[in-house]
């Protein structure tokens, strides 16, 4: 049974804004993930900028969050904060939401890197995204608090850059564990909106955090899809693919 929230409202509003630009514009537009880390600002002061921006988020949310706020708990003035975000709170609050999605997939990189099968690799993904999302206090402040300030991003169209930055993923991880780099785009695509359904409407009983309701998930519902596309899922990287029968532990 879906447990029914102040979360229930979360899709109504549809408009795009510029968080979802800049994803676009940092993964390529066509999906591309490039060197991200160096697209992000990194001196020191901008980066205390960006985690104040971050904290203060999850701490009041995006309606109640000022520059002001940014700027005391970053340890600078004001004025430092518009000079290096000449854009403004828009501005800021685009670009930390950048780097906190590109600092969250080089982590999942890291972890799926080395997986000896698809199904390990799958595991990873579900659960450590799933767990990065209910551990980010900032994400939790807003789908709990401010649903219509994330909705833009994880509903309808708005949804697109994300969804191609999770393509771009699953093609440079996920590709020497499947058929072909099609099937291992697509794999990405399609675990980014099992975590996001669930984060943003979570079912009574199914924490993908937890790695072994993680595990019976993927095995009951993700591993039988996947043979749909000759994938064995215990079958290591390099090797022919046959489709098994999938047994829940």
């Amino acid at each position: 049974m879906r447990r029914t929230s102040h979360r229930e409202g979360l899709f109504s509003e549809t408009k795009n804004g510029l968080l979802s630009h800049e994803i676009l514009a940092v993964s390529g537009g066509d999906g591309g993930v490039t060197a991200l880390a160096t697209d992000i600002r990194s001196s020191t002061a901008t980066a205390r900028i960006l985690d104040a921006a971050v904290v203060c988020v999850g701490r009041w949310g995006v309606a109640k969050t000022t520059l002001d706020d940014v700027a005391r708990q970053a340890g600078c003035s004001r004025a430092t904060v518009y000079r290096t975000f000449p854009g403004g709170k828009d501005a800021l609050l685009a670009e930390a939401g950048v780097r906190e999605l590109t600092q969250a997939f080089a982590e999942l990189a890291a972890r799926v890197r080395g997986s000896a099968c698809i199904e390990d690799a799958v595991l990873v993904v579900v659960r450590e995204a799933s767990s990065a999302i209910a551990g980010h206090a900032a994400l939790q402040y807003l789908l709990t608090h401010e649903p219509q300030a994330i909705a833009p991003y994880v509903s309808f169209d708005g949804l697109n850059p994300l969804l191609a930055w999770a393509g771009s993923f699953g093609r440079a991880h996920l590709s020497p564990l499947v058929a072909d780099e099609v099937a291992a785009a697509e794999l990405g695509e399609w675990l980014a909106r099992i975590v996001v359904s669930y984060a943003c409407d979570p079912v009574e009983g199914v924490d993908l955090a937890d790695e072994a309701t993680a595990r019976r998930f993927v095995r009951r519902y993700v591993l039988p899809g996947l043979s749909a596309v000759a994938i064995e899922p215990g079958r290591p990287a390099g090797t022919a693919s046959i489709p098994t029968t999938i047994t829940e532990e």
